[in-house]
């Protein structure tokens, strides 16, 4: 009988402490993931991107860069050039990502049809 107080004892001690590890200190809160992780901005040829946005990142290529947590991610443009033809050639506009992304065609005859407007520059010849 002593045996088995003594065991009961233990036990009974064995899962207090169990128990008690288990209870989440005030030290120790849940929290999210990703949450733990701060923003971190993104450098890339003198251009800052914050965390969470689109920017440029300064290539010949015209591409833009999304941001997160310091990690840049490649955005090309979602259209390639248009193709030439013997009434227009098309110009990549200057600037930077994404208006960079844009054409502009230009008639051969040497008059200009911008295609964001649908306006004519310059005089027709026959």
């Amino acid at each position: 009988m002593k045996r088995f107080a003594v065991v009961l004892v233990l036990l009974c001690a064995g899962l207090s402490d169990c128990q008690s590890k288990t209870t989440p200190s005030e030290k120790c809160k849940s929290q999210r993931y990703p949450d733990l992780l701060q923003p971190k901005s993104c450098v890339s040829r003198n251009n800052t991107i914050h965390h969470g946005k689109t920017g440029d990142v300064g290539s010949r290529k015209c591409l833009g860069a999304y941001c997160w947590y310091g990690h840049l991610i490649p955005i090309e443009c979602p259209f390639g050039k248009p193709t030439n033809n013997t009434e227009f050639t098309f110009v990549r506009r200057p600037g930077p990502w994404p208006k960079c992304c844009y054409w502009t065609r230009t008639c051969t005859n040497n008059s200009e049809y911008i295609s964001h407007d649908r306006s004519y520059r310059g005089v027709f010849k026959s």
